[in-house]
């Protein structure tokens, strides 16, 4: 059994490159907006990768880094608005919350492909992968068994048809 015993610091490269590829979307919950942060990261570039670092090697995660801002959020333009089961909410974390859970993502990640945990067909959370292209390799999977004659499964069958 493979086990992910602990957690490798970052270093400055890849936390500039994971503050940068995040939105730039603001929290109510954040001290400084976010287009500011990182307009003057390289001069808290030491101070994040304290609190990042820090926060994952000592197992400590900050209570303020812990709390969101959750608003309902309509699930569709043409439902009706009254109805509370029309709404899902949506949590809006600080960006400092963001930039650590990128860095774990990561490495969660990365331990998995290392180990050839994750399996060749994960669609989430992986890049250039997403549901379309999951959904291209089963419709592939289907007429490749078409085309050789073999049946793909009992509920892909037409019901019109006889068996």
């Amino acid at each position: 059994m493979v086990c992910m015993s602990e957690f490798t610091p970052i270093n400055h490269r890849a936390l500039a490159e994971i503050v940068q590829q995040l939105k730039s979307s603001t929290c109510s919950l954040d001290i400084l907006p976010t287009t500011f942060l990182k307009g003057v990261f390289s001069s808290l570039t030491e101070d994040l990768l304290h609190i990042v670092n820090h926060s994952w090697l000592s197992g400590i995660f900050p209570t303020s880094l812990k709390t969101a801002v959750v608003r309902p959020l309509l699930k569709k333009k043409n439902l009706d608005a009254i109805l509370l089961n029309n709404y899902r909410p949506i949590s809006n974390l600080p960006f400092i919350s963001k930039v650590t859970e990128k860095v774990v993502v990561r490495q969660i990640i990365n331990f998995l492909q290392a180990n050839n945990i994750l399996d060749s067909f994960q669609s989430g959370f992986c890049p250039h992968h997403s549901i379309e292209t999951a959904l291209t390799k089963i419709l592939n999977d289907i007429r490749l068994n078409k085309d050789s004659g073999s049946l793909t499964g009992p509920g892909l069958i037409r019901p019109w048809h006889s068996i």
